[in-house]
């Protein structure tokens, strides 16, 4: 049985820099970015990676549809792209995605991985190397486990992992997963993730 007695009030989370925020999901990830984001304002002061499951070729759809619900710039992750803050890369959905050490975007079409391409995994890996614990990761609603691995590494170096509740989450393949492998700072239901993310931002630039 899972239990959400990792949920902490957000005010007693104090970090000297987040510098970044990945979210990953699979099946009803789409409506929980976009429920997460809408929670954001403008001045959101750090870039955010999105992994979501999508056909080849939607990645124009998927970035417009994600682009409506939030004030902040949304993008596709093209090769080469820098970093920057404020605005949300959205990964291509046939090729896993990496940050280079220049904080800088590349992509690999590497075998499957977690029975999908793009894995979270991979991209999580490399915010691991590049940005260490100054690195937020969220783990949203989905079938499978795609994201747990990447985001337990992360975790055990000081990164911060949020993962959705079984309350708000359609599949809880993804955040049960990552929870099981102590790989959670916190879970909080979907509503709840949104104004953590401010506040947890908020707090590494005051």
């Amino acid at each position: 049985m899972v239990t959400t007695a990792l949920r902490d009030s957000t005010t007693t989370l104090r970090h000297e820099a987040y510098d970044i925020v990945i979210m990953s999901g699979s099946a009803g990830g789409l409506d929980a970015v976009r429920t997460v984001l809408g929670a954001l304002g403008a001045d959101f002061p750090v870039p955010i990676v999105i992994v979501l499951p999508h056909a080849p070729g939607r990645s124009p759809i998927l970035t417009h549809i994600i682009g409506r619900a939030t004030v902040l710039h949304v993008c596709e992750a093209v090769d080469g792209d820098a970093l920057r803050a404020g605005s949300v890369y959205v990964a291509p959905s046939d090729r896993h995605m990496r940050i280079t050490p220049d904080h800088t975007i590349a992509s690999s079409n590497h075998v499957k991985i977690n029975y999908m391409k793009s894995s979270s995994d991979p991209l999580l890996a490399s915010v691991r190397a590049e940005f260490g614990p100054r690195a937020i990761a969220v783990i949203l609603t989905g079938t499978g486990r795609d994201g747990a691995d990447g985001a337990k590494k992360l975790h055990d170096i000081g990164g911060m992992v949020i993962a959705q509740d079984e309350a708000t989450s359609q599949h809880f393949g993804m955040p049960g997963a990552a929870i099981e492998m102590g790989a959670a700072t916190q879970v909080l239901p979907l509503c709840e993730i949104g104004p953590a993310l401010v506040h947890l931002t908020q707090a590494s630039t005051s």
